[in-house]
């Protein structure tokens, strides 16, 4: 399972952490679909906060906006929709269509993590639309597994800084 070397690559914060509490069946009537294992598993050990100093995940109630699932996930589906709308070209639908991009995560820069909502759940897989441009990277990663790929740099994402990540991974815990 990834999440498990995801772990090893990234520890998940001490056990101090605010526990999560996310209502799963809630977040996913809301959504319309089922979430993928790993990100729900994610959500649990980890819960909300900074990757690396660059990476945040979107976590539903997270207590800010700006890193909250259901908020984000609105906010990402509408920028599409103005990228479309201004004549850029974007090669993926947007959820709900059917393999619509649905944002799970972002960096800093502004970057965005999307699934790709192609087949089962389970088998979704991460694009990242790069935030200067109207540029996408496709994987065949899942959340954590792309994540683990990026931190021992066993995976290369073009949008993100040739720097990145520096020697100092860490999760810090909001």
């Amino acid at each position: 399972m990834t999440i498990e070397r995801l772990s090893t690559v990234l520890p998940p914060p001490g056990d101090d952490r605010r526990p999560s509490t996310t209502d799963w069946p809630a977040v996913e009537a809301a959504l319309g679909t089922s979430l993928p294992g790993d990100y729900r598993a994610f959500v649990e050990r980890y819960g909300v906060g900074r990757i690396a100093g660059f990476l945040w995940v979107f976590v539903p109630g997270a207590g800010h906006v700006t890193i909250d699932l259901l908020a984000q996930v609105v906010v990402q589906r509408e920028v599409l929709c103005e990228l479309a709308a201004s004549g850029e070209t974007i090669p993926f639908a947007s959820y709900p269509e059917p393999g619509g991009l649905l944002a799970v995560g972002m960096t800093d820069n502004g970057d965005v993590l999307h699934w790709n909502t192609t087949g089962l759940t389970d088998d979704w897989t991460i694009v990242v639309q790069e935030a200067r441009g109207p540029f996408f990277t496709s994987t065949d990663q899942d959340l954590t597994g792309f994540l683990a790929g990026v931190l021992d740099r066993t995976v290369r994402c073009p949008a993100f800084p040739d720097d990145f990540p520096n020697d100092a991974i860490a999760f810090e815990a909001q």
